[in-house]
């Protein structure tokens, strides 16, 4: 059986002890707002920005506790499942009380979202063993790690040998302690839940109709209250709080390192007075910005015009003095302060390679 088909049969057991509530964005501390994502104009990311398991868990006593998330969408053209596992006993750090808390946690990195259907599966689940089973899971944890980067398209082909291998560690017996299951769709769909930013809370609770109205977000953690000047934190229950990003630009672009590293060796050789080396690494740039799956339409063309122009600034300088004087510059400071708006790239469109290379 499919390691997706496990997974959401584990989740229609017992379903009646476990309830997902989504926060409403008035309920939390710091303001934004709900976006719906569009096709190739939003990206997004998956996190557990708060754990929390009771010191008398059962997740802690006959099973050896991990978190797993399996994500199916459209990357780099076609359709994927990018899973993820990790050891809690790593992450969580027990408080005052004894209990278990575990703090901002990524289960999917920062994609672009590409239409169609966004399918997650997320939880807790408790595998029966000895404690030997902690160097699979940290066996496991290590090839998630791989899939856990800006640079995705590069390592996609982990993610097939790592869900097989949690396809073997869940076949031994245990059961889901906290699951959640969903399936999300763009902004403009006629059905489905669309995806958008804002938390959900997984409750081992029994349905309850008025939680929804009394669960808040502060700091990052789940409190539990009739208002936010009357909240406590939520103890009463082993819990996962996700997280769902929602944003039009990128924060990572130093990590995309098929277009960061040979830009900044441009610039160097361009320093240096190597020209030919320095024009051929640039080009080596804007194909891998073309190429690149990882960005939006957007994005594309806010890079490849960034990266035109600095390198033409740079020759510029080079002329205008004896010694050359190139700086390197940091790709994410440049991103954010000499990037194009979103508005403007989205009005002049996608590049193409002619008009990329015609004056290069």
């Amino acid at each position: 059986m499919a390691l997706w088909d496990n997974l959401t049969g584990w989740l229609s057991e017992d379903q009646h002890e476990r309830v997902h509530v989504p926060i409403d964005p008035g309920r939390v501390d710091v303001s934004f707002t709900a976006t719906p994502v569009a096709a190739d104009q939003h990206y997004f990311r998956i996190s557990v920005a708060q754990m929390f398991l009771q010191k008398k868990s059962t997740a802690f006593q006959e099973f050896y506790p991990a978190v797993h998330s399996l994500v199916r969408c459209t990357f780099a053209g076609q359709a994927i499942e990018l899973p993820n596992v990790a050891d809690p006993t790593k992450l969580l750090q027990q408080d005052g009380k004894g209990d278990w808390v575990a703090r901002n946690f990524t289960l999917l990195p920062l994609m672009p979202f590409k239409g169609g259907e966004v399918r997650v599966v997320a939880g807790l689940y408790a595998v029966k063993g000895e404690n030997r089973l902690k160097d699979f899971i940290g066996v496991l944890g290590g090839f998630a790690s791989l899939l856990a980067v800006p640079q995705l398209s590069a390592v996609l082909a982990v993610a097939q040998p790592l869900a097989a291998g949690i396809q073997a560690l869940f076949g031994g017996g245990g059961g889901m302690h906290l699951g959640y299951q969903n399936t999300f769709v763009g902004k403009g769909s006629s059905t489905g839940n669309v995806l958008q930013e804002g938390y959900i809370a997984l409750i081992r609770l029994q349905s309850d109709s008025s939680l929804a109205k009394r669960l808040f977000v502060i700091n990052g953690e789940l409190h539990e209250g009739t208002s936010k000047e009357a909240l406590v934190p939520f103890e009463r229950a082993d819990f996962m709080l996700l997280r769902i990003e929602v944003r039009t630009e990128r924060d990572d672009w130093n990590e995309l390192t098929s277009i960061a590293s040979p830009r900044q060796a441009a610039l160097s050789a361009l320093a240096e007075g190597q020209t030919a080396k320095a024009t051929a690494l640039h080009k080596q740039a804007l194909v891998a910005a073309l190429q690149a799956p990882e960005l939006t339409g957007a994005d594309r063309r806010r890079v490849i015009d960034l990266l035109n122009g600095e390198y033409a600034e740079a020759k510029s300088l080079l002329r205008a003095r004896s010694r050359p004087e190139v700086k390197e510059t940091d790709f994410d400071n440049q991103m954010r302060s000499k990037a194009i708006s979103i508005e403007k790239a989205r009005e002049l469109g996608e590049p193409t390679y002619d008009e990329v290379f015609a004056t290069v």
